[in-house]
Formats: structure tokens, sequence, C-alpha cells
């Protein structure tokens, strides 16, 4: 798909001195306090986890997936209009739109998009970073990216830019994302098909601004590899065969 429609990103107006001033008293300085975003599938932090569905859901207002590793639940909610949203699966399934969509012809498996999505990190916790695709996205979307001081930023999404990548550096943490269709293209089309390949990394715990990583929980005690279970089969086999071959024989 054609990369066109070059990104242009700002803070809220409304917001921008509620931001320098969290800043400046919280990180240091608004210099240090950023979120920034990545037009492409640009993973910079560790601990990176796909963010998994139990169950094949739809025509529902909010979906709530999990971490692979450290069991933190994200939510992903309608919170305008009459939409309603489920997955195409479960695991790591796509985020689609199910009933009272934008339809165009064009549009993914079920010819339906998505207009708006919220995505929470469970309350009492922020993520450092967030990637998502757009699938087949139409017009403009428009990211809200919001932090653990309240702070909001602001990101354009253009038609074809389906990959984006969120990183929270400076001390801040990603707390939600809000996504929204903000005009039509050209064609008068708008919204996405999907949110395909949901996935979140350096997910912490809050304690007032401050966030603490959580560990995922150990590996659960090895369990030998078959080749070993076999190998140990046929020795246990060979000293039966020896010790009854020397009883056989007589021999003490």
């Amino acid at each position: 798909m054609p990369r066109f429609a070059i990104p242009a990103s700002h803070m809220r107006s409304a917001l921008l001195p509620t931001a320098v001033a969290a800043g400046m008293a919280i990180f240091g300085g608004a210099a240090d306090a950023h979120i920034s975003i990545c037009f492409k599938n640009c993973p910079q932090q560790p601990g990176e986890q796909n963010i998994l569905f139990g169950a094949k859901d739809n025509n529902l207002t909010s979906l709530t997936g999990q971490t692979k590793k450290t069991s933190t639940t994200v939510t992903f909610d309608v919170i305008s209009g009459t939409e309603e949203i489920g997955t195409n699966g479960i695991g790591q399934a796509d985020v689609i739109c199910t009933m009272n969509c934008g339809t165009d012809s064009k549009g993914g498996a079920n010819g339906m998009q998505l207009t708006n999505l919220d995505i929470a990190v469970q309350s009492g916790f922020g993520a450092t970073d967030f990637i998502g695709n757009l699938d087949f996205g139409e017009g403009t979307a428009l990211i809200d990216v919001t932090d653990q001081t309240g702070a909001t930023f602001d990101y354009t999404l253009g038609n074809g830019q389906n990959f984006f990548t969120l990183t929270a550096t400076g001390g801040e943490v990603i707390t939600d994302i809000h996504i929204t269709e903000e005009a039509l293209n050209s064609k008068g089309f708008f919204g996405w098909n999907d949110l395909k390949q949901p996935r979140i990394s350096g997910i912490c715990t809050l304690t007032g601004d401050t966030c603490t990583p959580v560990s995922p929980p150990p590996p659960p005690p090895g369990i030998p590899e078959p080749s070993t279970v076999a190998v140990l089969g046929v020795g246990l086999l060979g000293t039966v065969w020896f010790v009854r071959r020397r009883k056989n024989r007589g021999v003490v």
C-alpha cells in the first residue's frame, strides 16, 4: 500500500500548559517528558507481549484481552456512536467492527469499518510501548495518547500508514489510547477494517506517578525433552534385560 500523507504530531493546545507543568514538576523539565510515535512496526522496549483474547466475541461495546506474560488486562472499548466490535478468533486475534459500522466496498472480510476505539491498560498499570496495525485504513485517523499524569499527545495516522508504534520516554507511561476517524479521504471513505497484532511492552504498576516494572512469573520447572525420555527408557530396558540374563544363567 503506498505511503503518503506525511504525519504531523502536536500537543493539544488546551492541555499544553498542564502537560508542560506536569512534566516540569514530575520529570524535571518538559523536554524530559514525551510520548513519541513511529509510523512502522518498530519495537524499542524489552519484554514485548502479545495481547491475547480468550474467546471469539461479537457485537460487544467492550472487549477484554490479557498480556501473554504478565496477565495484565487491556480493554478495547467503543465509546461513541452505535458501533459494536468483536474478534475474529482467540489468542492474538484482530479487533473488528461487527455491527452498525461504516461500510466500504473495499472493507475487509465483513465489508465494515470501525471509526472509534479506546484502548486502556488495566487500572493502576501503565506501559512504555504499544504497537498496532490499523488494517486498510481509509481517510485519516487521530490517535490520542494519555500518560499517567493525564497529559495527552495527539498524532495523525494518514491513509496507508497502517502500522504504528507508540513509545513513552522520560519517565512517562501510556495508560490510554483513543483512536478516531478524523476526516474523510478524497473518495469519501473513512475508518479502518480492524486493529491487527496489538502488542505492548514495559508493563508497570503505578504508585502515584511512579511506575514500577512488572516481572513475568518464573517459568515452570523444566520438562525433559522427548529425546531425553527416550534415552532414559532405553537405558532402563537395557538394565532390566541384563539383570534377567544374569539370573537365567544362575549368576549371583
